[in-house]
């Protein structure tokens, strides 16, 4: 988004996790329908991540925007090698 429609990186952020909501959304639904839930740990992995999402959010408006893209790729860098290497 950055590079080929010209978002700002904060903006791209944002914009990427609004995106992964409805993907979710669907894949709940199929996990759902076969019952792959364990309950007990669905409820503290979600509240781990709305305390995580709100943190993230506010922390998004005050990293500056080279320290932002830096920390992104060093994560984007670390998910392929776990993907690779498995």
């Amino acid at each position: 988004m950055i590079h080929l429609l010209k978002v700002e990186e904060h903006d791209a952020h944002a914009t990427a996790i609004a995106v992964i909501l409805p993907l979710s959304l669907a894949s709940i639904l199929v996990y759902f329908k076969n019952n792959y839930f364990d309950w007990n740990i669905v409820w503290k992995v979600c509240a781990g991540s709305v305390i995580g999402a709100g943190i993230g959010a506010r922390l998004l408006s005050k990293i500056p925007v080279d320290i932002l893209g830096r920390v992104f790729a060093v994560f984007m860098i670390m998910a392929g090698l776990r993907m690779l290497l498995r």
